[in-house]
């Protein structure tokens, strides 16, 4: 039958490398292709090509296998997915494909062989990419600040983009290898990071990196160290915290813009609360779809995830993110998982600051958010709603 399943069950993350080649296949081309296009090789590529489709048609032959252990929660998910992206479709700009696509079909692998493909994939694609721009190939584009320093792209699109790559190949491998990480690794990674500083300058990724080295230091040296309970609830907390202070800010800005703690406090934010109000007054907030048209065409750049994800698919679906990953950081809290919890922390923090919160590419962690799902909550509130409504003579 085609609810084989049982009915409750949460999608199960354990199908490995042997067990679903066809899905690691697809993968890795629209990995490889989506970071290409990250870099200055997107001339060559751009988001309609050949490889993505045939991806695209390798992940729709990976669920084909694996039709008869469709379950009922997979059905009620995939409608969702469906809606957000009709949504978007009939009132919005920007679609949600990829992004439903990679989500739906990763729900049953099993996480650890995804990080371990990503690391591989983002590694070789980023050399490539590094290589081919020192070799004269491909063009590294060139930023330079207010103060004069000049930013190299190292063939990436923008200045900050290797950055983005190189904290998620970090906190995946430290979220791999847990208190087993060595202090080499930890100083390989801490003098690459500097490298990446220097010529960069992309400080916001940098900067969370040593944070995220260091945090992983003292975890190796107090592995079973367990955060205190008011930490604790910070952390589950931290993405609705961000996201809320990040908006209030922006809201701030738009009524008191010539206040000087918010001038200093948007000049530490890179001018983004003063481009996220500008938005907020010309275009005003979108509930559902997103803005109609695409707001960088028009020469408007908003970077904070939390303001992006309105703008590109709606507030409704900015707040149902928040929300899956506020409900994951709350399983790694329950289950004392450290490195995860450090994980989930440094991206609700670079999201404040960059658009990076639902790109897979830049974001592997997307992958566990169907992990919170279970149709035990749905009948839970379903009785509540039953037994409030049931009429007297029924309820005896």
């Amino acid at each position: 039958m085609l609810f084989n399943k049982a009915l409750h069950a949460a999608p199960a993350h354990n199908l490995a490398f042997k067990q679903a080649p066809v899905f690691f296949v697809a993968y890795t081309i629209w990995l490889s292709v989506a970071l290409l296009n990250t870099s200055n090789f997107s001339v060559y590529f751009g988001h309609n090509n050949i490889l993505y489709y045939f991806s695209v048609f390798l992940f729709i032959i990976s669920e084909i296998i694996f039709i008869n252990d469709l379950s009922l929660l997979d059905v009620i998910v995939a409608f969702v997915l469906i809606i957000f992206n009709l949504q978007t479709y009939f009132w919005g700009h920007e679609d949600l494909l990829a992004f439903s696509i990679l989500l739906f079909c990763g729900r049953k692998i099993l996480f650890a062989d995804i990080a371990k493909c990503t690391i591989f994939v983002q590694t070789f694609v980023s050399i490539f990419i590094i290589i081919s721009s020192f070799c004269g190939l491909i063009p590294s584009t060139t930023n330079i600040r207010a103060n004069g320093v000049i930013r190299y792209s190292l063939g990436f699109s923008y200045v900050t983009y290797p950055s983005y790559v190189f904290l998620n190949v970090v906190l995946l491998w430290l979220y791999l290898r847990k208190s087993l990480i060595s202090y080499i690794e930890l100083g390989i990674f801490a003098i690459l990071n500097s490298a990446l500083l220097v010529v960069t300058n992309a400080r916001n990724g940098c900067g969370l990196i040593y944070i995220v080295l260091f945090s992983a230091l003292l975890l190796k040296v107090f592995p079973s160290f367990n955060f205190p309970e008011i930490i604790k609830k910070f952390f589950i907390s931290c993405f609705v915290l961000f996201a809320s202070i990040f908006f209030l800010l922006v809201i701030l800005f738009s009524k008191f813009s010539e206040n000087s703690v918010l001038i200093f406090i948007n000049k530490i934010f890179s001018d983004r609360l003063r481009y996220s109000s500008y938005a907020f007054e010309n275009f005003g907030i979108p509930i559902i779809g997103g803005y109609r048209y695409n707001l960088v065409e028009h020469g408007l750049t908003l970077d904070s995830s939390y303001i992006r994800i309105i703008y590109d698919h709606g507030l409704v679906f900015a707040l149902t993110i928040v929300a899956l990953f506020t409900l994951l950081m709350k399983k790694a809290v329950d289950s004392n998982d450290n490195f995860l919890i450090i994980a989930l922390f440094i991206v609700a923090a670079h999201s404040m600051f960059d658009a990076q919160l639902i790109s897979f590419q830049h974001n592997t962690f997307l992958f566990l958010l169907l992990s919170v799902v279970s149709l035990d909550k749905f009948d839970h509130l379903k009785e509540l709603i039953t037994k409030k409504y049931r009429p007297k003579h029924l309820s005896s």
